[in-house]
């Protein structure tokens, strides 16, 4: 059943939980959302296409991410149209879990992302040290050209899907669409220029003087003097890569992580430009606005809207899920239209939306 609810731009598909009853009945009404002729989104990747599911991988099974039976209902039906799909997703900013690409298939397989459980690959997108990327140039917000920094692979596919379980983000307002484009892949350079304004600076009370980030310095911008028990950073010549913060294991070299939220959208929106210029119109997009657990108990009106939001339009995903959640999804101190305005003009895609409901 197909119901349009709003009407003056991109379509956004909902696959809402009011009408649609528990998890088989939503994986069929995806899998026609996908597939039905009426609807047919996956036509847009063509036969041999090499398309990425971009996923978030967290630490172990947790309600945070989507469940994997969509990401293997996505690989299925990409492999029915002679498509080669994969799962993929990109390494953190700085030390953690996901600081490479062994740490992260291990943390997928615990997750239940694994070839068995999907059946699909799954690969990182930044390399197996999490570090490879390339930069390239776009005209910004204000029109000028600036460099981008985004992970290399993404140069390699012909084609990208976003899944995405929605969460509050300080920086994007919340973690949908336009900040998986333009955060998530960013290289781990890209991401430490969004969210640090300077470049690494030396703390000498933590610094051990054991030379190790001169040595990895790509650059050479560290020397150290372990008579007189100095280093310094030459700026000019730095490329902020954040391989002496990594190897400094004791704070000996830190960033500030002085961003602020509209610094952090201005860069956001350069490289999700960078990505749609990359890739085209070969995007699709969905939002789960939901908890696995939501699609076996009984739908709660008073808990708002809980279902599955798909387009092929970020920018109207987003502002959708804004909406449809009465922007309780976000940071009250974040300017969302402002923002969505922003990813509008700069041609990522229109604030105007249709809303249809499916349910099968």
């Amino acid at each position: 059943m197909e119901q349009v609810r709003t009407g003056k731009g991109s379509r956004v598909y909902s696959v809402p939980l009011k009408m649609v009853k528990g998890k088989d009945k939503v994986l069929f009404s995806l899998k026609n959302l996908l597939t039905h002729y009426h609807f047919r989104l996956l036509n847009l990747f063509d036969n041999e296409d090499l398309v990425g599911i971009k996923i978030n991988i967290h630490d172990g099974p947790s309600h945070h991410q989507i469940d994997p039976a969509f990401a293997s209902l996505f690989i299925k039906h990409l492999k029915k149209r002679g498509v080669y799909p994969f799962l993929c997703d990109t390494t953190g900013r700085y030390q953690d879990r996901k600081v490479n690409a062994v740490s992260c298939v291990e943390r997928a397989n615990l997750s239940g992302f694994g070839f068995e459980k999907v059946g699909g690959a799954f690969l990182m997108l930044d390399g197996p040290d999490g570090r490879s990327g390339f930069s390239t140039e776009v005209s910004n917000v204000k029109g000028e050209v600036t460099d981008v920094h985004l992970v290399s692979d993404i140069q390699n596919i012909n084609g990208m899907i976003v899944l995405v379980r929605p969460e509050s983000n300080e920086f994007a307002g919340f973690s949908g669409a336009l900040k998986t484009l333009g955060a998530d892949l960013a290289s781990k350079r890209g991401k430490i220029m969004m969210y640090s304004k300077s470049k690494p600076c030396v703390d000498k009370s933590k610094c051990f003087y054991c030379r190790k980030c001169m040595h990895k310095c790509p650059v050479g911008a560290i020397t150290v003097d372990e008579i007189n028990r100095n280093v310094e950073i030459d700026h000019d010549i730095c490329i902020n890569c954040g391989i002496c913060v990594e190897v400094a294991k004791y704070g000996g070299i830190a960033y500030d992580w002085d961003a602020d939220p509209e610094y952090f959208q201005k860069h956001m929106i350069e490289n999700a430009m960078a990505v749609k210029d990359i890739l085209g119109k070969k995007m699709l997009f969905a939002n789960f606005l939901m908890y696995p657990e939501d699609m076996t108990k009984p739908y709660d009106e008073a808990e708002g809207f809980k279902g599955i939001l798909v387009s092929r339009d970020p920018v109207a995903l987003d502002k959708a899920t804004y909406d449809l959640t009465g922007g309780s999804i976000c940071y009250s101190h974040i300017k969302m239209n402002k923002l969505f305005e922003m990813a509008q003009k700069c041609g990522l895609g229109s604030t105007h939306y249709d809303l249809v409901d499916v349910s099968y």
